[in-house]
């Protein structure tokens, strides 16, 4: 299948997916109030962190690993998900306060989430791509669907379980969609070289993760610390509604990009830069437009449409307009340099941008008290993060070391 008519599939599958998703917020906003909504973004930052280091990273090792390890790599890090997922969901929950059924439905949200990020390399790495658009059509759907229909039986948690059956249904799409590519594979167990270079990998990447995911789950966990239940609704929703252009164009084009940049990787160490010159001539206009439109979308009246007690939406739209502008730019560009192996460089790039964020954050709230002035400052860290991965991608370095990690997406939680 073509390059273009792959990122043609997955742009539609995203469009109904997150169509759905879009255009249920009305409705979600009047079945579930701000304290619910906003206790189940925090469900799902914290399932964000640990689906992100719950695989120990090992989906990021397989655009460029031989073909006899793709097998070995997938199911170790499926398995390394489950276990780590049932045993890091219960601190979240104590440290968080959840309840047992929320500590539950934390565990199989960061299952859902690390297996579709397993499942999307692994389908990506054989070129089977269909699947993948179909997965993001059965995520939206499935998690708009369910989060419908519990909100009766259910109550305030129907929110969140919602969005965790919607993850394992789309994980489980990708899944069976290559499943017999990927069984066509030699299977070999790495040599003790390669296990070695395998456990090297995982811990920087790991770690790298964690940072990453820290940094998706901060607003939201931030908000839910300084502000409560409430404000971190009213952020919610605003994220669900201004990340949804940022989402469909980084999900349709990622996938592609990994394959393009994955085997040229393979069949020549020194990439070039040419391919990501080539996406960013086509991404910013993109950003930009993107950005203009967020922009104007925050001064509409989404009040009337969303319900009275939603009214600070729109500023927390504004707010994060620039950072979801970069997000399009970069966001398809950010497994390069784990693809390259440049492990470190990227793990530097992380930590400093969660320093930077967290102390922004709290430095703006100890100043100012405003949940919104923390939003705008935060934005402009990640602007400024981004601007500085994509100097990191361009510089003229090239190396097949292993060094190692790449952001997974940017500014929320998948």
């Amino acid at each position: 299948m073509s390059h273009v008519r792959s990122s043609t599939l997955i742009a539609a599958g995203l469009i109904v997916g997150q169509g759905a998703v879009y255009l249920a917020t009305p409705i979600l906003s009047r079945l579930y109030s701000p304290a619910q909504i906003g206790t189940a973004a925090a469900i799902l930052a914290a399932a964000g962190v640990i689906g992100a280091v719950a695989t120990l990273r090992f989906e990021l090792m397989l655009p460029a690993a031989p073909d006899g390890e793709v097998r070995w790599l997938s199911r170790r890090g499926a398995t390394q998900l489950v276990i780590l997922s049932a045993l890091l969901a219960p601190i979240a929950g104590l440290a968080l306060g959840f309840s047992l059924i929320d500590t539950v439905i934390t565990a199989l949200t960061s299952i859902g989430i690390g297996s579709v990020a397993l499942s999307l390399q692994t389908a990506s790495r054989v070129q089977e791509l269909r699947g993948v658009a179909a997965a993001k059509a059965v995520q939206g759907v499935g998690q708009t669907v369910a989060q419908i229909g519990l909100a009766g039986p259910a109550g305030p948690i129907g929110m969140q379980t919602g969005a965790a059956l919607g993850l394992l249904a789309a994980s489980g799409v990708q899944t069976i969609s290559s499943h017999r590519r990927v069984a066509a594979l030699p299977y070999a167990k790495p040599s003790r070289d390669s296990l070695r270079r395998i456990v090297r990998h995982a811990l920087l990447l790991t770690l790298a993760a964690g940072c990453n995911a820290a940094v998706v789950a901060a607003l939201p966990l931030l908000t839910q610390v300084y502000f409560g239940d409430a404000t971190t609704g009213e952020l919610a929703v605003a994220q669900r509604l201004a990340l949804a252009p940022a989402g469909l164009v980084v999900a349709a084009i990622l996938p592609v990009v990994i394959t393009q940049y994955g085997a040229q990787v393979r069949s020549d160490e020194h990439a070039s830069r040419a391919l990501v010159v080539h996406w960013l001539w086509r991404l910013a206009p993109l950003g930009a437009i993107g950005t203009a439109m967020l922009l104007l979308a925050s001064m509409l009246p989404l009040d009337v449409v969303l319900g009275p007690e939603w009214a600070g939406v729109g500023p927390y739209i504004a707010a994060m307009a620039p950072a979801i502008g970069s997000q399009l730019i970069v966001g398809p560009l950010s497994q390069c340099l784990v693809i390259r192996g440049r492990v470190r460089t990227q793990l530097v790039w992380d930590i400093a941008r969660l320093i930077g964020v967290f102390a922004a954050a709290a430095v703006t709230v100890g100043a100012t008290g405003s949940a919104l002035a923390m939003v705008w400052v935060v934005s402009g860290v990640m602007v400024t993060a981004y601007g500085g991965y994509l100097f990191l991608v361009l510089s003229r370095r090239e190396t097949s070391s292993p060094e190692a990690g790449g952001p997974t997406d940017g500014f929320s939680a998948a």
